[in-house]
């Protein structure tokens, strides 16, 4: 997805919890964009999803695991691996690609791959909707 802003000024709403929360996690994100830092991300409606960062290259990329259910700690048959990859567009932006992988190795309980692999899907691109809204608004970042 094309952003208009260059990867320097689209990276902390990728790995600020501040930042996250106003386009993602709408309770609220806490992120440790740190080799297995922790990643919390909430919604009141569905509660906290526990996460562990996995890469970190300021600018360019961050990847995490994520649980699919809430108040569970990641790990391979329950967790998917969301990869943020950022690079320079045109003169001042960016392209963003959002991967979120692993969902043949979940464990069959938690549901269709597929649907589970729809329903993220339509998640991350309504989140990106309101990503767009906040690197053009004014002031851009809030911390």
């Amino acid at each position: 997805m094309y952003l208009p802003a260059p990867p320097d000024e689209v990276w902390p709403f990728l790995v600020n919890h501040g930042e996250f929360a106003r386009w993602y996690a709408f309770g609220g994100a806490q992120i440790e964009p740190i080799p297995d830092g922790r990643v919390e991300l909430r919604w009141d409606e569905h509660g906290i999803f526990h996460g562990q960062v996995r890469e970190v290259i300021p600018d360019e990329r961050f990847s995490f695991l994520l649980a699919l259910e809430p108040d569970v700690e990641p790990m391979q048959s329950n967790a998917t691996l969301v990869s943020f990859k950022l690079r320079s567009y045109g003169e001042d932006g960016a392209l963003l690609t959002i991967r979120q992988s692993g969902y043949e190795q979940l464990d069959e309980n938690l549901g269709s791959p597929r649907e589970l692999a729809d329903q993220d899907r339509e998640s991350w691109e309504a989140g990106l909707d309101l990503l767009v809204d906040c690197v053009t608004s004014p002031g851009r970042t809030e911390s």
